[in-house]
């Protein structure tokens, strides 16, 4: 996302995490020693809860505070790209624990990414198809459900339009980054693995300065590059040795970068995406930097928004418009203490339930899955 996300209630343009995962791996993941990576965590949980943060500024300009002439920040929707850099990072860790088969290693992903996802997405396309109107689908069709449950784009001629639930758009993404490490564990050399996939995803993104195809666009989006930034960043932690200060600088440029992006010209850029995922990149590299010097974030509270910042980066959207459209009908929204309290109330059931997703749905189901694989 240039920075632009879906809103909770209406959609942005440009994008639009969290795979968001969203990174859509947001499980806790550890390193060959079997040490969970604390700071990693607590970036998820950060970048999921900036997405929601996005949504939640979307609802108030789209239809809970209408034209009250408020700030619109957008910096929000960049925990896309942190997810984005966490994920290209992560599959390579993923890969050296272990010999993976390229099929194991997909249906792996898929089984722990699509049973929330699909859940949400099924819910959301029958509420749409009895009459509501939810995230801006003012009616629902079998082709988009489909498109949407098969991780595909869907146009509508040349434009693209997102998915039945909206965050999905970066499941996408996900599901490609996927297909291709799955095609490059074929390649048993580390190093060529590397080049196959970060010559890929620099093909693909060449590939929209010399196409006019809706297709060629989708395909070869600046975001992607977190994803072999990520890549980048596997080698690079195993072999460099920086000191707490000099991580601590990376990850402050790195947040700074991103408030210079939404701030200034480069917000509305034409490739301000590049930039983020930039930043974002130095981001990750200095968290997982500083925990490399012993500096760690562990937290039992952060570590749980990090396990669950999947299962937050799907639902919140329902949290956000049920709670939204119920302080609309109350009339509660009119007033600047009415208005605090709407958006106390939708983080507070945007966390409910995120933790009741991830802890009654998403964690039994992914351990059912993985015995049965």
């Amino acid at each position: 996302m240039v920075g632009n996300v879906n809103g909770a209630g209406v959609a942005a343009t440009t994008e639009l995490a969290g795979r968001a995962a969203v990174q859509q791996a947001h499980s806790a993941d550890r390193p060959a020693s079997g040490r969970k990576l604390y700071n990693v965590q607590a970036l998820r949980a950060l970048a999921a809860w900036a997405v929601v943060g996005h949504h939640l500024v979307d609802a108030l300009h789209n239809y809970i505070a209408k034209d009250r002439g408020l700030p619109n920040p957008s910096i929000g929707s960049f925990g896309v790209e942190i997810f984005f850099v966490i994920s290209g990072y992560v599959m390579m860790l993923t890969a050296s624990r272990r010999r993976l088969a390229p099929g194991k290693f997909f249906v792996e992903r898929l089984v722990r990414i699509s049973p929330p996802y699909w859940l949400l997405t099924i819910a959301a396309f029958g509420a749409i198809y009895s009459g509501l109107n939810m995230f801006g689908h003012k009616q629902a069709t079998f082709d988009r459900l489909f498109a949407s449950l098969l991780y595909m784009p869907y146009f509508n001629g040349a434009q693209l339009e997102r998915p039945v639930v909206f965050p999905g758009w970066t499941l996408n993404y996900e599901m490609m980054f996927y297909a291709l490490f799955a095609l490059c564990l074929f390649i048993r050399s580390e190093r060529w693995r590397m080049a196959a996939m970060i010559g890929a995803i620099t093909l693909a993104v060449l590939a929209q300065f010399f196409s006019t195809s809706p297709l060629a666009d989708y395909l070869g989006r600046d975001i992607i590059v977190g994803f072999a930034f990520g890549i980048l960043l596997w080698p690079l932690s195993n072999r460099l040795v920086i000191s707490r200060a000099v991580a601590a600088i990376a990850m402050s440029a790195g947040f700074a970068l991103l408030i210079v992006c939404d701030a200034t010209w480069l917000r509305d850029a034409t490739h301000a995406e590049l930039v983020v995922s930039f930043g974002a990149l130095l981001i990750v590299a200095g968290a997982l930097f500083l925990e490399k010097s012993g500096h760690a974030l562990r937290s039992g509270w952060v570590i749980f928004q990090g396990d669950a910042s999947y299962a937050l980066y799907l639902i919140h959207p329902f949290a956000l418009q049920a709670v939204g459209k119920a302080s609309l009908l109350a009339g509660i929204n009119q007033s600047v203490p009415g208005l605090i309290l709407t958006l106390v109330m939708m983080v507070v059931a945007a966390a409910l339930a995120a933790a009741a997703m991830h802890i009654l749905f998403e964690r039994p189901v992914h351990r059912m899955a993985r015995k049965l694989l």
